[in-house]
């Protein structure tokens, strides 16, 4: 699908019986989690960020960045078994929402912070405050996670 521009990507997502991501380099793909966040069984190369986001044969399935063989019989074989499909599609998105929600990735962000503070300051206390969510802007957040919302 080449849509073009479009503000609306979970209604593109929605039409999509399978992603793939061939990419021979990558960083935290924001299209394979949006792809995941909206429950479309996801075949991506393993490159930068992709193997955190999939867990092979479970929440998606991985391929060595190149593998032309590979890629084809991943998508051959979700193409005849929807079932199969189905499951890695649920199961994706449940690892999107559980690991990678906006709000998670905050509160681990949190922790690393709390961490490295404590780490650097034994002895003192860290001023508790709650984050700001209308501080949190652009893409990833508007787009990506607001598909994910709270389950």
């Amino acid at each position: 699908m080449l849509a073009g521009h479009t503000n609306d990507v979970l209604s593109c997502l929605n039409g999509f019986d399978i992603f793939a991501l061939p990419s021979l380099a990558e960083g935290m793909s924001n299209a394979l989690l949006e792809a995941m966040s909206s429950g479309v069984p996801c075949v991506a190369s393993q490159v930068g960020g992709n193997p955190e986001l999939i867990e092979h044969g479970s929440s998606g399935l991985l391929f060595k960045a190149g593998d032309v063989e590979a890629l084809t019989d991943h998508l051959t074989s979700l193409a005849s078994d929807a079932i199969r499909r189905r499951a890695i599609g649920l199961s994706g998105r449940k690892r999107i929402v559980e690991n990678f929600a906006l709000q998670r990735m905050l509160e681990q962000y949190s922790e690393l912070y709390r961490d490295a503070f404590h780490h650097r300051h034994p002895r003192k206390a860290l001023p508790t405050t709650s984050v700001n969510r209308s501080l949190v802007r652009g893409n990833v957040a508007e787009n990506t996670f607001s598909a994910i919302g709270s389950e």
